[in-house]
Formats: C-alpha cells, sequence, structure tokens
C-alpha cells in the first residue's frame, strides 16, 4: 500500500489579550539596508521608527535605544543614543529615527524626507542617531531601555537564517523594511510581521502593528522618594567610588541622575545611575 497524505489539526490555547500588559513604546519598523551614499559602501537612509503605544505623551529623555548581538547577550548592548533626546512622543504617534553616519552627515532632512517621499518634521517626528548603522549580515536586535536599564522593548533580525529546506533568508534587503507587531503575550520582544519584502514607510503605522487599546497611564502626582545609601563619606581621589542610591516610585523610575564635583571643579557632571538588584 502506498503512503497516505493525512490532515492533521491542533488546537493550541491563546489566554485573552491584556494591553495593559504591552509595551509602551514599540519598536514597529527597521531599515537596516539602504541606497548607498554614491561611491561608498555606506547606508544613506537606515532608520528606526518607534510608537507611543499609552494614552498620553512621552518624553524620551527617560529611554534610549540600544544595539544588540544576541549572540553576546544583554550585557554586551550598545547605547545608541539620540543626537537630542529630550523630545515628546505624542500618545498613539511614532516617531522615527535616521542614522547618521560619518559618510552621510552632509545629507539633510529634507533628503531624508524626499528619498521616501515623506513629510517628517525635523526633531518632533524625524530624529537621527550618530552611528556605524545595522549590520546586513548577522543577528541583531534593537532595544529601547529606561535610563535605569529597564527593558521596554525589542525587534530581532536574522540576516544569516537558514531555513529547513535550505533557503537563506534575506531580511536585509535593500531599501525594504523589517516590520513588526506588539507582543501578545505579555514579554518585551516584538513579533516579526514581514522582512524584505515591504516598501519603507517611516512614521506611518499600519492598525495590525499595535494594539487597538493603548496602555492606560494614570497622573502621577506622588513625588518619588530617594535615598543615599553610599556608605563612603571620603574617597581618595584615585580610586573609584560606588554611588549607591535607593530610589522608588509609585509608577516607575524611568531616570535616576548624581551630579558630581570634586572641590577643584566649578561645575557638577551627571552620571546616570542603573538599576543593579
Amino acid at each position: 500500500a502506498g503512503n497516505m497524505d493525512k490532515p492533521y489539526s491542533a488546537q493550541v490555547q491563546w489566554d485573552a489579550f491584556d494591553p495593559s500588559k504591552a509595551p509602551t513604546l514599540l519598536i514597529t519598523e527597521l531599515v537596516p539596508n539602504t541606497t548607498n551614499v554614491p561611491g561608498t559602501s555606506s547606508d544613506a537612509y537606515e532608520y528606526i521608527e518607534i510608537y507611543n503605544n499609552t494614552d498620553q505623551p512621552v518624553n524620551f529623555k527617560n529611554y534610549s535605544l540600544y544595539y544588540r548581538y544576541p549572540d553576546k547577550g544583554p550585557s554586551a548592548d550598545v547605547e545608541w543614543g539620540a543626537a537630542n533626546p529630550d523630545f515628546v512622543i505624542p500618545a498613539q504617534q511614532s516617531v522615527v529615527f535616521w542614522i547618521k553616519n560619518s559618510v552621510n552627515t552632509a545629507y539633510s532632512e529634507e533628503d531624508f524626507n524626499q528619498f521616501y517621499q515623506t513629510n517628517l518634521i525635523p526633531n518632533v517626528t524625524l530624529h537621527s542617531i550618530q552611528s556605524d548603522g545595522m549590520a546586513n549580515s548577522g543577528r541583531r536586535a534593537l532595544v529601547i531601555k529606561t535610563n535605569t536599564g529597564k527593558e521596554i522593548s525589542s525587534a530581532y533580525y536574522d540576516a544569516d537564517q537558514t531555513y529547513e529546506n535550505g533557503t537563506k533568508s534575506d531580511e536585509t534587503k535593500e531599501d525594504k523594511a523589517i516590520t513588526y507587531t506588539y507582543p501578545r503575550n505579555g514579554s518585551t520582544m516584538m513579533i516579526k510581521s514581514s522582512s524584505g519584502m515591504e516598501t519603507p514607510s517611516p512614521g506611518s503605522i499600519l492598525p495590525e502593528q499595535v494594539p487597538s487599546v493603548p496602555v492606560h497611564i494614570e497622573l502621577d502626582t506622588v513625588p518619588p522618594t530617594v535615598q543615599d545609601m553610599t556608605k563612603a563619606t571620603e574617597a581618595d581621589q584615585s580610586n573609584g567610588l560606588e554611588l549607591i542610591v535607593d530610589a522608588k516610585d509609585d509608577r516607575e523610575v524611568t531616570s535616576v541622575e548624581v551630579f558630581v564635583r570634586s572641590d577643584k571643579q566649578a561645575e557638577f557632571t551627571a552620571h546616570r545611575l542603573t538599576e543593579d538588584y
């Protein structure tokens, strides 16, 4: 008797989606490979798109983007700070971060808008990050973290992935987007919805990429509490000084800064503290 193909079905039980558990900031689109600056191998118009998944404005100065090498783990994350991080993302709106490298610095926001046929506003909906850019091979990720180091959301891609039939992925195809939709399981990892197929659309969000109900943010009327836990009161200038602060808030602590100067310095220097317990 010959082999017979029989249909097989399985039922997967999903918990009901809880919009309050979705990340407050989503990475909705990456374009890691674009048309090069003429005469070079450097991409001209790479970008990262971020969406404010809350019902309140979010000031991005309390957050930062990080470039991740998954094989090395989060401890090797490299901060990709915005050139001007003190800006507000309106509720349920997106912003775009254009990667400015050492070669495309002469290109303007008008050039970016002309290339993508958009009308993004500099320092409002279009911002920049100084970096060599996203890799077009290997596994990489972009991550949003608070200034205290808490991971908000992450978007992974793998330009070298090989499927069971031996076909290699082409996620970083030139001038094509990698798009993501929101996590459904309470995690921070974005779900890849397409790669290497869609035309880039910076600043434009599809309904299926974001929850229909945003995360509700209550008005924060209670100030945080800060307690200095540093044991040392004096330190030799040749030795390090560990600063320990217990910062608490009834919502969330997104930024903690300590301003330090010696008796020989006129100005204070700010140091950002990260959560470490």
